[in-house]
């Protein structure tokens, strides 16, 4: 009989055949059945080392398995080789034993077992692991089990097309710390083309404790291009097919790797996952591309306590731990040093394994520090250790001030230890503000000056940003090599656009391991006493020919000093793409990279400000009513829309009524002498000029500029809007204020405002 969890009633089927031809009185010496999870496990083409599903091998009857030993094959079909020996074991209600297991070809496992006479004989191959090649093409792998003269055939593994993904190397990390170097990861396509343009790819650094530094860098072969990535929660990174691979399957390679290492995390591998939303197998789905080696070391680590400003808090015990006996020097001082608090009471070391201190002319195993100054403590270290020891700072209390923004850390020094820095309390505001962009336009490379989208900080709570604190927008290396940046082309304006905090101007920050113009800083003033949101506007980037396509990403990160160091040693409020480089995939399909209107109703739909009709279409060139274009420039204008009853005679219950009231309220629009708002009505080009020019502020200033509008009621914002570079005219001089405006003529004069704001 043959079983197969994953095609019992195909499997029994054949074994019913496979019998029916034995001869009179012959039997099938054993039965296989797969005890896969999942059943068929999916190996990617061209896969080293991909998981198969297990197998469970018994006899159908007692002695079919001799005592003196019995050989077993397990044959893999062409295309299909052993990655390595697999695990074979007995299984528990069975008394056979496994004499030997040994990878006879590249293709053929050879099990030898003495059965148990007495009783059924059972085993199970378990860590099947396959090299698969690209000849093999897909489906399932044909397993032939041979005992004896006969042969049973399982399934125990399903060939896709898919990524083959792989670390070049496993680059050893002796020190936790910031900026590792690792070794790049590879990605191979079974076929071109099996990366669907708009397909994402993943990776996610599965060590606990460890994040991007920066973000890594993606490139394909045969034509396959990426934008991103977007970094996520500090340890995911995702790119965008932008072009699909042609021509060939495609080699992905992402570089730049560099990793943050907590010093929590402990020694060993340290790994990284990939994935898409393809449908397709990626084998394996980790590997790892660095390994952390502490060996004859010293780790210094703590659990964060959550903490709150006042007096007298508990922070974290922090634990040094030697990696072997005597690591730790006696006849020498163990200095600790607090950071953004001060010490309430004097912390208490234990050491074990034979450290010892001196206090009071003695050797002790637990010593009170002596106290150097308000955030300094100290140990004389009297033995060492005769077996790797720890040494553990207990009873830290802190006084945490009531403007404190920073995290509270110990700084570990002497006694051997190469000097290390850790987190012993937590602000229960660490999550101090959100951020978010406005925006994502397409920037094209090797040139200057071009928007990217305002970035907004809103605090999480009053006070979350205090006085004194600095807000650093650090751009992410996008970048081939050194000499590419994508960098800051002005200095962007800072507003307070809620709450009441206050802020300085922006100014650059250059230093060690910061390019020119790269990052930017500035000062929060005065506290706010309601929660605040700080709008970062006017933000422009230089991009330089080299730069790789992909999102353009800004690091936020808060301290109280503003120097290139205090950016590298801030808090992290979090990252955020306001910009990407190269093409850009439309939103709209009527509403291509070459139109007109394409910056403008990319930026004005990444923002939510304007939406396509149903269909899945922009329609540009349908003209906007008078209701549709309030809304956009209350969402534009940041006009609070609360509802109230209605001001003109025929708006109550229209869909945009609580947008009309808006603008009304905000002295944006008025309505005809009858008393109407004729939401329904197409508006003019003349007609938006005004709107846009009241609701950016501009000081209106007289003139004629356009053949077309001497007598125009509108002529005056017109061209004032034409003086901002809102509007522009006809090729033959005129305005046509008159004109009902187009979807797409209403969006550029919104967009023309709010990038040069």
């Amino acid at each position: 009989m043959i079983k197969s969890k994953n095609k019992v009633v195909s499997l029994i089927l054949v074994a019913a055949m496979v019998l029916s031809m034995l001869p009179l009185g012959a039997l099938t010496a054993f039965a296989v059945k797969s005890s896969a999870l999942p059943e068929t496990p999916e190996i990617a083409q061209g896969a080293s080392g991909g998981l198969a599903g297990s197998i469970t091998i018994e006899e159908t009857a007692t002695n079919e398995w001799t005592p003196s030993g019995t050989a077993i094959t397990v044959k893999l079909p062409n295309g299909v080789t052993w990655a390595s020996a697999p695990t074979v074991t007995k299984e528990s209600d069975t008394n056979v034993t496994i004499q030997s297991v040994a990878v006879t070809t590249d293709s053929t496992v050879t099990i030898t077992v003495a059965g148990d006479s007495s009783a059924t004989d059972k085993i199970k191959i378990d860590n099947i692991r396959y090299n698969v090649a690209q000849t093999f093409g897909t489906g399932y792998v044909d397993v032939d089990i041979h005992s004896g003269d006969n042969t049973v055939t399982v399934q125990n593994a399903d060939v896709q097309e898919g990524l083959v993904f792989a670390a070049a190397a496993k680059t050893t990390i002796t020190e936790t710390g910031n900026n590792n170097a690792v070794a790049n990861v590879t990605l191979t396509e079974g076929s071109a083309g099996a990366i669907a343009k708009s397909k994402k790819i993943t990776l996610t650094i599965s060590t606990p404790g460890v994040t991007f530094s920066l973000a890594p860098a993606a490139a394909g072969t045969n034509s396959q291009a990426f934008t991103g990535p977007v970094i996520d929660n500090g340890n995911k990174a995702t790119w965008t097919v932008s072009t699909a691979s042609s021509g060939g399957a495609s080699t992905i390679t992402v570089s730049g790797i560099q990793y943050d290492i907590a010093s929590s995390v402990a020694a060993g591998d340290i790994k990284i996952a990939a994935s898409t939303d393809a449908g397709i197998a990626v084998t394996p789905t980790e590997v790892a591309n660095a390994k952390l080696d502490t060996s004859g070391t010293i780790k210094v680590e703590a659990t964060p306590l959550t903490i709150t400003t006042g007096n007298g808090k508990d922070a974290a015990n922090v634990t040094i731990s030697e990696s072997a006996a005597g690591a730790i020097n006696p006849d020498d001082t163990l200095t600790v040093t607090l950071q953004n608090a001060v010490f309430y009471s004097a912390p208490v070391a234990t050491g074990t394994g034979g450290i010892k201190f001196r206090e009071s002319g003695k050797n002790v195993t637990t010593a009170t520090g002596a106290q150097s100054s308000s955030t300094v403590y100290t140990w004389d270290v009297s033995a060492a250790s005769t077996s790797p020891g720890t040494i553990v700072i207990s009873n830290i209390k802190v006084n945490v001030a009531s403007n404190a923004s920073q995290d509270v850390k110990v700084q570990v020094s002497g006694a051997g230890i190469t000097t290390k820095t850790v987190t012993v309390g937590s602000l229960s505001s660490t999550a101090k503000a959100t951020i978010s962009a406005t925006s994502k336009p397409a920037l094209k490379v090797n040139m200057p000056n071009q928007a990217g989208g305002d970035i907004v900080i809103t605090e999480s709570n009053a006070g979350a940003l205090p006085t004194g604190t600095f807000v650093f927008l650090h751009v992410f290396d996008q970048i081939a090599d050194s000499s590419a940046l994508v960098t800051f082309g002005a200095k962007p304006s800072i507003n307070v656009t809620d709450g009441n905090a206050e802020a300085g101007s922006a100014a650059y920050v250059s230093g060690t391991g910061l390019q020119d113009f790269q990052t930017i800083v500035f000062q929060v003033t005065n506290t706010s006493t309601a929660a605040s949101t700080f709008k970062i506007s006017g933000i422009k980037y230089d991009v330089t020919s080299k730069a790789i396509n992909g999102d353009v990403i800004v690091d936020v990160r808060t301290n109280t000093t503003d120097s290139a160091a205090g950016f590298s040693s801030g808090t992290r409020l979090a990252t955020v793409a306001n910009a990407t480089i190269g093409a850009a995939t439309p939103t709209f399909s009527d509403v291509p990279a070459t139109h007109y209107a394409f910056s403008a109703v990319e930026f004005l739909s990444n923002a939510g400000i304007i939406n396509g009709r149903t269909s899945g279409l922009f329609d540009s060139n349908a003209s906007i009513t008078r209701g549709e274009f309030a809304k956009i420039i209350c969402l534009a204008a940041g006009l609070p829309v609360t509802g109230g009853s209605a001001s003109f005679s025929d708006t109550s219950g229209h869909w945009a009524a609580g947008y009309i009231e808006a603008a009304k309220t905000a002295g944006l629009i008025g309505g005809y002498p009858d008393g109407t708002f004729r939401p329904n009505n197409l508006i003019t080009r003349a007609e938006i000029a005004k709107l846009v020019v009241l609701g950016a502020g501009f000081a209106t200033a007289s003139g004629a500029g356009f053949s077309d509008i001497a007598t125009n009621w509108a002529k005056d914002y017109i061209m004032t809007a034409s003086n901002n570079g809102i509007v522009n005219g006809y090729s033959d001089g005129t305005f046509r204020p008159n004109n009902s405006a187009t979807r797409a003529e209403a969006s550029v004069m919104v967009y023309n405002w709010l990038a040069n704001k």
